[in-house]
């Protein structure tokens, strides 16, 4: 029996990029997807499904953490209960490609992640420059704070895109 999952993201200020906001209500689950990155450059992302950790996130960016008002040094840690998934279909010859988080699903200890791909035109003229687009997404099971012995698999349709094991 598959039970839906929370998908969200939201917009963080401090990584000086914007975020969709988005919320799906469901029932019955612990575990909440945030979807905090969906970029089309990504630093050298390869294809596949990769765990990374909050110190990582703004570098995918070329970027880095700012401060929180009030603080003097970024929180470089994270939450350790939340786990942060980069998902990337690696290198794309133009602009125009992008991966679209559209569901997310939790049968027994599996999570699956299902994304929608865009493709640019074929008609239309771009600039020839690689791009690395990238969807990062944020788990988090509030009512018990662990998620190892998860695993996450990310699909585009019925193509498989990776599988990890969370830890």
């Amino acid at each position: 029996m598959s039970s839906p999952i929370v998908v969200t993201s939201l917009q963080r200020v401090s990584f000086l990029i914007g975020y969709l906001f988005c919320a799906v209500a469901c029932s019955g689950s612990n575990v909440v997807v945030t979807e905090v990155l969906n970029h089309h450059t990504c630093r050298l992302q390869s294809e596949g499904v990769k765990q990374i950790n909050h110190a990582t996130l703004p570098r995918l960016r070329g970027a880095r953490l700012l401060p929180e008002p009030g603080q003097t040094e970024p929180d470089l840690q994270g939450d350790p209960t939340r786990i942060l998934i980069v998902v990337s279909r690696g290198s794309q010859p133009t602009p125009g490609y992008a991966l679209s988080l559209t569901s997310a699903s939790q049968q027994d200890s599996v999570i699956a992640l299902q994304y929608d791909w865009s493709q640019p035109d074929p008609d239309k003229i771009l600039a020839q420059i690689m791009t690395h687009p990238c969807s990062v997404v944020e788990l988090d099971d509030p009512a018990t704070g662990s998620l190892s012995g998860l695993s996450v698999e990310a699909w585009v349709g019925v193509e498989e895109l990776g599988t990890i094991e969370l830890h």
